[in-house]
This record gives C-alpha cells, sequence and structure tokens, in this order.
C-alpha cells in the first residue's frame, strides 16, 4: 500500500486552515500520511489535543519549520527515527 496521498496543494498560505491535522499536513508539505502522523506524535511538535485527535496551529507549524530551516539534518534523523521505530527498523543517520 502507498503511503502517499494524493491530494490537492494549497496554493497560498490564506488557503491553509487554522488547525492542521494530518491530512492538512500532507496537503501543505508534500510528505506521506505516516509522516505527519510522526510529525504530530513527536514532543517537540507544537501540537495541541482535541480530544483524541492532534493539530497543530497553521502559525506554529510555519514557526517549526522555520526553526528547523538550518538544522534540517537533525529534524530529518528525529522523524526518521521516529518512523523507524514504528517500522521496526534502525535509523540510517
Amino acid at each position: 500500500m502507498d503511503d502517499k496521498i494524493e491530494l490537492p496543494r494549497y496554493n497560498a498560505y490564506e488557503e491553509i486552515p487554522l488547525f492542521l491535522d494530518a491530512k492538512a499536513i500532507v496537503r501543505v508539505l508534500g510528505v506521506s500520511r505516516t509522516t505527519a502522523y510522526a510529525m504530530l506524535n513527536d514532543e517537540a511538535f507544537p501540537t495541541i489535543a482535541v480530544g483524541s485527535k492532534k493539530l497543530v496551529r497553521k502559525e506554529k507549524l510555519f514557526e517549526w519549520l522555520q526553526a528547523h530551516e538550518t538544522d534540517v539534518s537533525q529534524a530529518q534523523e528525529s522523524i526518521y527515527t521516529k518512523l523507524s521505530a514504528m517500522r521496526g527498523k534502525s535509523s540510517p543517520f
């Protein structure tokens, strides 16, 4: 099963909802659903819980991206490590 969801991307910042779930993160960043869920479940990611659902505020997502801009390899390693743990594999980093 291909984990990549083919959804239309947002064309402007204003189109992005105020609160993003995994599906919206996929549309914004073009990542897989698994990666979006790994981000939402990462303790360092700025999520809020609404019932059992995890969301991120649009502003916090872009702040987080900006903060990790210069340290992309570390952010990728953190996400890959979480994904690998979910799949039972070791990190290549």
